[in-house]
C-alpha cells in the first residue's frame, strides 16, 4: 500500500489538533500510524514560538499536535498565534477533547454521554455585560465569532450528510475500541449505559441524608451553597435520588428494555451501544458548566447543544472545527468515569473526520514513508583547473543531511555539473572507465553530455556507451550527427549529414574548437558548413 512521504518542512502541514486535557492527547496520540520527530530529526519552530508539537501521521494525513498549557480561550488563543507562525499553510484546525452536551436537542433528539458533537458555529456566551438578575450577551457583529471560512463550511456540511455521517458514525465506534485495546486504556471501555444518568436540571447535587452537613441540610434553593465535599463526591455517596433520573431511550435500549411490549432486537440493542455523532452549534465559555438550569436557558435562547472553552481562542487565528465528545451533562452530577471513554471517543471521530478530509497536491511514495537518503554526485575526473570553494561545500553537505530536502547549484558551463548528471543518468549501465572516456571525447560540451546521457539511456534499441565512444572518435562530422538525435522521440537511425539541426551543431562544435585554441579543426568544420549550407539552402544562401 501506498504510504506518504514525511514531510520535508512545516509547510507540508495543513492539519492541526488541539487538545487541552492530558486525557485528551493521550487518546489522540494513541490513534497516529506515525510519529515524525523520534529519529533526532526536528521540524523546528519559528522564533518566539512557545508551543509544544508532535508531529505524525494519522491515516493518510499529516498532522501536528499542538498542546495547550492550560484549559480555556486565553491558552488556546495564545497556542493558536504561535501555531499560526510556525506552521504557516495550516488550512484547519480540529479543538479535539471532551464537553458537557445539552441531553435533549431542539427537535427532541437524545444526546447521551459519549456522543460526539461537531460545531456546525461557535458563540462566546460569557461575553456580556451581567445584571442583577441576569447576563445579557454582546450580539454586537464586532463582538461575536464570525463564520469559519467557505471550505470549512462545506467540509462540515458534507460531514453532516447521511452517507457520510454514516460512515463517520461506523469508524468513529471502530477507532474508539481500538484505543481501549491499547496498554494503559483499560478505562477507555465504554462505562455502561446504567451509569448515563441524568436528573432533572432543578435536581442539586448534595448531600440528601439528614445530619450529615448543616449546609446542604439547608440547602432548598438554586442560590443556596452546598458544602465543598458535596461538590466532589458522586451521586452514589450523596444519596441523588435515583427515583427522579430521567429515562431514555437509548439508553434502556442498550440494557435490553424495550419500553413498550414488543422485545428489542440484537441489532437494536447494539445499536443503542454505540455513540452518535450530532452537528450543531456550540457554547465556550471560560467557566466549566455545572449547572442544568443555567445549561437549559442557555440552550433555548441560543440553540446550542454542548459546552466547551477552548474553540473561542483559536477561532481567529486557524480555521475551526470543534470535535468533542460528552463527558457530562454539564450539571452539577457530573460523573469523571466517563471522561477517558468520552476522549477515546472524540479521538476516533477525529481519525474518521480526517479520512474525510481531501489534502492538496499531497506527495506519495510507494516503498517507502522517508525521503530519499542525501546523495552527493562527484565528476568523472579531477578537473585541474577547478576553483575551490570549500564553505560552499559545507553548505551543501549540511542542507542535503536533512531528510526530504533538495539543493540546486548553479554555475559556468563546463564545470562538471554535466559530468554528474551523465554519471547520474547512466551508472546503472556503465561502468566508470567507459563514462570517463565519453566524458573526455565530450570536452568543452556541456549540452553534448546531456544530450549524450538522454540518447544512451533510451529505450530499445539503446547505443552502449563504447560503441558511442568508438562512433565519436571516427570523424566530427559523425560526432555532430549523433549529437542531433531527437531526443523526445524514438528514432530508428540518426540525422542525416544535410539536416539543418546537424549544420547548426557543426557550427557550434566549429565555434567551441574556436574558443580552445584549436583552429585548424574549428576553420576545417566551418568550411564544411558553409560547403554543406550553400548546397541545401541554394539559391537562398547568403552568399550566392
Amino acid at each position: 500500500m501506498a504510504r506518504l512521504l514525511r514531510p520535508r518542512s512545516r509547510d507540508d502541514f495543513e492539519i492541526a489538533i488541539i487538545c487541552a486535557l492530558p486525557i485528551e492527547r493521550d487518546a489522540i496520540e494513541a490513534l497516529l500510524d506515525e510519529e515524525y520527530e523520534t529519529d533526532g530529526f526536528s521540524y523546528g519552530k519559528s522564533v518566539g514560538d512557545q508551543n509544544a508539537y508532535t508531529t505524525g501521521r494519522m491515516g493518510y494525513q499529516h498532522v501536528v499536535l499542538a498542546y495547550l498549557p492550560g484549559m480555556g480561550m486565553v491558552s488556546a488563543a495564545a497556542v493558536a498565534a504561535h501555531l499560526r507562525s510556525s506552521f504557516e499553510k495550516i488550512r484547519i484546525g480540529i479543538v479535539a477533547g471532551i464537553c458537557g452536551g445539552v441531553p435533549t436537542t431542539a427537535d427532541g433528539t437524545e444526546i447521551l454521554l459519549g456522543d460526539v458533537l461537531i460545531s456546525t458555529s461557535v458563540i462566546q456566551v460569557d461575553l456580556g455585560r451581567q445584571y442583577p438578575n441576569k447576563l445579557v450577551r454582546k450580539a454586537a457583529v464586532e463582538d461575536t465569532l464570525g463564520r469559519v471560512n467557505p471550505e470549512i463550511r462545506s467540509f462540515v456540511g458534507k460531514m453532516s450528510g447521511r452517507l457520510a455521517s454514516k460512515r463517520l458514525k461506523k469508524k468513529t465506534n471502530v477507532y474508539s475500541a481500538q484505543i481501549s485495546t491499547k496498554e494503559g486504556f483499560s478505562k477507555s471501555i465504554h462505562p455502561g449505559p446504567e451509569k448515563d444518568q441524568l436528573y432533572p436540571a432543578w435536581h442539586r447535587h448534595k448531600h440528601w441524608r439528614e445530619g450529615v452537613c448543616s449546609i446542604c441540610d439547608n440547602c432548598y434553593h438554586l442560590e443556596d451553597d452546598v458544602c465543598q465535599e458535596a461538590l466532589q463526591a458522586p451521586c452514589a455517596e450523596l444519596g441523588c435520588d435515583k427515583s427522579e433520573r430521567i429515562k431514555r431511550k437509548r439508553p434502556q435500549g442498550a440494557m435490553g428494555i424495550n419500553p413498550g411490549d414488543n422485545p428489542i432486537s440484537a441489532a437494536e440493542n447494539e445499536e443503542a451501544q454505540q455513540a452518535c455523532i450530532h452537528f450543531g452549534r456550540l457554547a465556550c465559555s471560560s467557566q466549566v458548566m455545572k449547572s442544568g438550569q443555567h445549561r437549559d436557558r442557555i440552550a433555548q435562547i441560543e440553540g446550542v447543544i454542548g459546552f466547551e472553552m477552548e474553540s473561542a481562542g483559536t477561532w481567529d487565528y486557524i480555521p475551526t472545527v470543534v470535535i468533542k465528545s460528552v463527558s457530562s451533562y454539564a450539571d452539577s452530577h457530573g460523573d469523571k468515569n466517563w471522561q477517558e471513554y468520552a476522549a477515546a471517543v472524540a479521538a476516533g471521530c477525529t481519525k474518521a473526520v480526517l479520512e474525510e478530509w481531501r489534502s492538496v497536491d499531497r506527495p506519495i511514495q510507494g516503498d517507502s514513508e522517508m525521503p530519499p537518503r542525501p546523495t552527493l554526485l562527484v565528476s568523472l575526473r579531477r578537473d585541474l583547473d577547478f576553483v575551490d570553494r570549500g564553505s560552499l561545500l559545507d553548505q551543501v553537505h549540511q542542507r542535503s543531511s536533512v531528510p526530504g530536502s533538495e539543493t540546486t547549484l548553479v554555475g559556468s558551463g563546463g564545470t562538471g555539473g554535466y559530468h554528474c548528471s551523465l554519471e547520474k543518468k547512466l551508472d546503472e549501465q556503465a561502468n566508470r572507465q567507459d563514462l570517463a572516456e565519453l566524458a573526455h571525447e565530450l570536452e568543452f560540451m556541456p549540452l553534448a553530455i546531456v544530450q549524450a546521457a538522454a540518447h544512451t539511456s533510451q529505450p530499445a534499441p539503446r547505443c552502449p556507451v563504447q560503441q558511442r565512444i568508438n562512433k565519436f572518435r571516427r570523424s566530427d562530422r559523425e560526432k555532430v550527427t549523433l549529437l542531433n538525435h531527437e531526443r523526445n522521440k524514438t528514432s530508428s537511425g540518426v540525422l542525416r549529414a544535410k539536416h539543418r539541426d546537424t549544420l547548426t551543431s557543426m557550427a557550434n562544435l566549429a565555434s567551441a574548437y574556436w574558443e580552445q585554441g584549436r583552429w585548424k579543426e574549428a576553420e576545417e568544420l566551418f568550411k564544411q558548413v558553409i560547403e554543406t549550407r550553400s548546397r541545401v539552402l541554394g539559391a537562398e544562401h547568403s552568399n550566392r
